[in-house]
């Protein structure tokens, strides 16, 4: 019984979850193996294009924005007039995509399909079996040319207009793919590349070294106090280092070990082996 709860919980969606987590912990402390390093780079990419793909649709906007108020013509492709699909060919041109001069094909290539719900500027909105085709700016609005006798306009997914809504498509996009939580984690964060096995520390150490202090210091004029002789000196050195065994001058040795590193801790150390003037 010990080992089925054991199993039952390991499977539940928090024992999962925990899993996931250890994982990531695993994967942040250890590196990255060369597999995830190529999916790592992939999900990289695909960011890219996303941002190219959103400095692409704020063009086709603007581009669609300023052609407002030109009339509409069957068959048209500007610059003088447009047609549904020749405004979202041509928005879409000046963004670096190249598109049909058909709605429901422009539907059809795309590979990215958008539901309304999640719908930014720059997504071509479908009306009527994508027998229509407009330019989604934002808040619930799109700049088509409606039909025969208007010219280029903004329309509202309102009302009938909103009941025909046939799809969405995003251009220039990648298609959706769902990446694991642990590539969500780690992407943006530095990975730092060592040669050989050179030991790189993540930050500056606190103490860049022992503190210079001379040992023996000549004579003044008039000291008759005489200089250490060096077996003296050794001796008395022998008789400064503290009996844990530590190094004194190693800054991040045990509790006890060495001076902290302020100077003044390092002359107090050093205090039996200097001579006294």
């Amino acid at each position: 019984m010990i080992g089925v709860s054991v199993l039952l919980a390991l499977w539940t969606p928090s024992g999962a979850a925990a899993r996931t987590e250890r994982g990531d912990a695993v994967i942040a402390i250890s590196g990255p193996t060369h597999r995830q390093s190529r999916i790592l780079y992939a999900y990289e990419r695909y960011l890219a294009r996303i941002a190219a793909q959103r400095v692409a649709a704020r063009r086709a906007v603007r581009f669609a924005y300023r052609q407002m108020g030109k009339p509409y013509r069957f068959g048209g492709a500007g610059p003088r007039s447009y047609d549904c699909s020749g405004l979202a060919m041509a928005a879409w041109r000046r963004g670096g995509v190249r598109l049909p001069h058909r709605a429901d094909i422009q539907y059809h290539i795309i590979r990215r399909k958008v539901p309304m719900r999640s719908l930014r500027p720059g997504d071509l909105v479908f009306f009527s079996g994508a027998s229509h085709v407009g330019i989604y700016v934002g808040r619930g609005r799109f700049v088509h040319a409606p039909h025969t006798g208007t010219v280029i306009q903004r329309g509202s997914l309102t009302g009938w207009r909103r009941r025909a809504f046939a799809g969405a498509a995003r251009p220039g996009a990648p298609a959706y793919r769902l990446w694991p939580r642990w590539v969500r984690t780690l992407a943006g964060r530095p990975r730092r590349r060592v040669t050989g096995s050179v030991s790189v520390p993540a930050r500056a150490a606190a103490w860049d070294g022992p503190v210079s202090v001379p040992r023996h210091r000549p004579a003044a004029a008039g000291d008759s106090t005489p200089a250490p002789t060096p077996s003296e000196a050794a001796s008395r050195e022998a008789a400064s280092v503290p009996s844990g065994g530590g190094d004194p001058a190693e800054p991040n040795g045990p509790s006890g070990s060495g001076p902290s590193g302020s100077p003044a801790d390092a002359q107090s150390a050093l205090g039996d082996s200097a001579p006294t003037v």
